[in-house]
């Protein structure tokens, strides 16, 4: 089944524009497809954030001292980056979907 879409006007600078075009052009893909890929990012980031907020206000309200909370934290932390380094690796070998073009 399709994924439903909406579509909306964004005003950019005109530099962030130019960097746009110019990874459209190195990829071959969209502005639509760049502009979601970066979205998702951002709201992936900003959740990330919130979690690690939230882990160490669970470790204090444990008990945990700074370090241990911030081990546990780093290891988790890594197990995911390996994770997210791997996703990028697979997305650069593939093209991106060409609906998106």
């Amino acid at each position: 089944m399709a994924e439903s879409t909406t579509t909306f006007d964004v005003t950019i600078p005109s530099e962030l524009s130019e960097q746009i075009e110019h990874v459209q052009a190195m990829r071959g893909c969209s502005r639509s497809y760049l502009v979601r890929v970066a979205l998702e990012r951002y709201f992936d980031t900003r959740r990330w954030e919130e979690i690690v907020s939230e882990g160490r206000a669970r470790a204090h309200e444990l008990g945990l001292p700074p370090d241990a909370a911030q081990q546990l934290l780093e290891e988790t932390l890594q197990d995911i980056r390996v994770d997210f380094v791997q996703e990028m690796i697979d997305e650069v070998r593939f093209d991106p979907d060409p609906a998106w073009r």
